[in-house]
């Protein structure tokens, strides 16, 4: 009776073979991996295998084959003692040899920077053991080989490898991310069915439609949420962008420009901030019909909170920065000057000795050694409310700054200056930059600084010095803390107004490094359309489990995966963690990039054709100028200047 149930149990385990190599199209190690073990831990516990017997209609003694020394799990060995001793001496050959199978595949794989693809074939396969001195017949390369390549792809790639993993925690997660490679191809199929489903446009009681179970499932994949996340982001900024021009519209109407608007309407009091309480206090006074929410967004552009003169009017603030540092150091403050200025003006036409006008108090200030600046001095913008206040420079389209800092001082609109309005000027405190000319020895000066305290990457030096919170913007403060960490003595402001061209009070990533930002961009929009989301591209290009991407990696994926950068570039500029030993990047150093969104992205189709100026591939991701007092009817469609919406 012993030996008729061992000869039963061989029948069965043959037949168990049998049927294996024949769903392994020829191979019995390929048909292992595709039925008994996709993970590839090399054994298959007691359930999995009555329930893969049944689904391949084998009659087979489960509880003989897996024997009373292993009853929970039966393994390639048992099953096929050949074959798994195979396995175990090519496992033990490659540990000895080259450390893993990561290893052992870049070694046959061969340099990514000489065209390497990421997929090793059967005749690099068999030319790298006998280079490495594996001793094996061609059959038994062959059936190396084919245990490697479960889908008989002709080719495999590192992850298809990585089971062989003799390391318990990195084949632990070797197996992990099989079975998220799995998970992967069938949500991608998934993407695809709903892709098709949502083109056709059938309505949900459309027999073609997806059922309510399935679209469930289909909405939750990781790429339908990013284009559903990109989308709302879209939504929300064309909701702030319409907030903004509806409110801008007001002021123009009611007050004719920024820093009228702010005095008469925001900040009567003259405390030189404005809080989203007294911003939804004004609108509700005026009876302004807007989203209060969408507007502060609109306009408080460093989030911190508070409203200032130098963000909602920023050319017009620009002007009276500079014209109270010169009146306070030839005057002592700009009321004091008043006296001196009616003085020039005594015998001209108008009589009044508490107001002057417009010509006359640009006559007297010339007088006392005002230089006459041109608007090609000032921020390149035109005023937000209507024509170019002031009319035009000479051979060009922009006011002088003379027109635009008696705009600024004439509270009520009427063509007049008075002592009162040199009062107002003298209680506010402007931040040092908006009375600066731009320095680029300056900022040379200070980038040489940072780049030297940072190891030479200036995107190191951005996100550990100008923007350590990931905002993807640097503020005024941010850079002066930025500049005294780095021992800089020189024109601080000058160094910002450099970058700031706009004088908006941020600087954005694009405006530090234009050529370095493209460049994460379109990495950004490549890992976006391959992977979803910068979380699940890691994962990927991970291919062995390390929690890290070498640079190997990362260049294999690119490759085969169509990104037309400059992988080195791209991997010397995200690795802002240098540490001794081999570079590798990890999650933390690219999960910026999920928050960080390219202003162009943002846009609605129709925002994206930007106005007058600005009409070429590179220059719609430029930043137009965002302050308020920068922004006209034709400038509504640039991008924002602000930190991006967070899903």
């Amino acid at each position: 009776a012993a030996r008729a149930g061992k000869r039963d149990m061989a029948d069965g385990a043959e037949r168990l073979r049998a049927v294996l190599a024949k769903r392994g199209n020829g191979s019995l190690l390929r048909g292992w991996r595709r039925e008994l073990d996709a993970d590839g831990s090399l054994d298959v516990g007691f359930l999995e295998f009555c329930e893969a017997a049944r689904r391949l209609s084998v009659a087979v003694d489960a509880e003989a084959l897996f024997g009373a020394d292993s009853p929970d799990s039966l393994t390639l060995e048992e099953l096929a003692p050949a074959e798994g001793s195979l396995v175990e001496r090519f496992r033990h050959w490659m540990t000895g040899t080259f450390g893993g199978p990561g290893e052992m595949f870049i070694a046959f794989e061969g340099n990514p920077e000489e065209g390497a693809d990421g997929k090793l074939r059967l005749q690099e396969f068999a030319e790298g053991l006998r280079a490495h001195g594996f001793r094996a017949t061609t059959t038994e390369i062959n059936q190396m080989f084919e245990l490697l390549d479960m889908d008989d792809a002709g080719w495999v790639q590192m992850e298809d490898v990585m089971f062989l993993e003799t390391d318990r925690k990195r084949r632990e997660g070797a197996i992990l991310k099989a079975k998220l490679k799995h998970r992967r191809e069938y949500e991608s199929l998934l993407k695809e069915v709903y892709r098709e489903d949502s083109d056709r446009g059938v309505p949900r009681t459309h027999r073609l439609a997806l059922r309510g179970w399935q679209a469930a499932s289909v909405e939750r994949l990781p790429a339908v949420v990013q284009e559903r996340r990109l989308q709302w982001r879209r939504r929300i900024q064309e909701r702030i962008q319409r907030a903004g021009s509806l409110f801008e519209r007001h002021l123009r109407e009611k007050h004719g420009n920024a820093v009228r608007a702010w005095r008469q309407g925001l900040d009567p009091g003259a405390r030189f901030t404005v809080s989203r309480a007294d911003l939804g206090r004004y609108c509700r006074r005026a009876n302004v019909e807007v989203e209060i929410g969408y507007l502060w967004k609109y306009l408080d552009m460093d989030n911190d909170g508070q409203l200032r003169l130098e963000e909602f009017g920023a050319t017009h603030a620009a002007a009276l920065a500079r014209f109270r540092a010169w009146a306070w150091g030839s005057f002592g403050s700009c009321a004091a000057s008043w006296d001196r200025l009616r003085g020039c003006a005594e015998f001209d036409s108008w009589r009044s000795d508490k107001t002057m006008m417009h010509a006359a108090f640009l006559k007297a200030i010339a007088a006392h050694g005002w230089p006459l600046r041109l608007a090609s001095e000032a921020p390149a913008v035109v005023s937000p409310f209507g024509p170019p206040l002031g009319g035009q420079a000479p051979g060009g389209a922009q006011p002088a700054l003379d027109a635009l800092l008696c705009a600024a001082l004439d509270a009520h609109g009427c063509g007049l200056v008075s002592r009162k309005d040199l009062e107002w000027l003298d209680a506010w405190h402007p931040p040092e930059y908006l009375s600066a000319d731009p320095d680029p020895a300056a900022w040379e000066a200070l980038r040489a600084k940072m780049l030297a305290a940072t190891g030479g990457q200036p995107l190191r030096a951005w996100r550990h010095l100008l923007d350590p919170n990931d905002t993807n913007f640097a503020s005024w403060p941010d850079f002066v803390v930025a500049c005294h960490k780095v021992g800089f003595r020189g024109n601080i402001g000058g160094a910002w107004r450099h970058l700031d061209a706009d004088t908006s009070g941020s600087i954005s990533l694009q405006e530090y490094d234009a050529e370095r930002s493209e460049l994460l961009a379109s990495f950004k929009e490549w890992v976006e359309a391959n992977f979803g989301s910068v979380e699940f591209a890691f994962r990927q290009m991970d291919t062995d489990g390390s929690g890290c991407v070498a640079y190997s990696e990362l260049k294999r994926t690119c490759g085969r995966l169509g990104w037309m950068g400059n992988t080195r570039e791209i991997f010397d500029l995200l690795d802002i963690d240098v540490a001794p030993g081999k570079r590798t990047l990890s999650f933390k150093e690219l999960a910026f990039l999920d928050s960080w969104v390219p202003q162009v992205d943002l846009l609605p189709a129709e925002a994206s054709r930007s106005s007058a100026g600005t009409a070429a591939t590179g220059a719609s991701r430029q930043s137009a100028a965002p302050s308020f007092a920068a922004r006209s009817d034709a400038s509504f469609a640039r991008p924002l200047r602000r930190k991006p919406t967070s899903p």
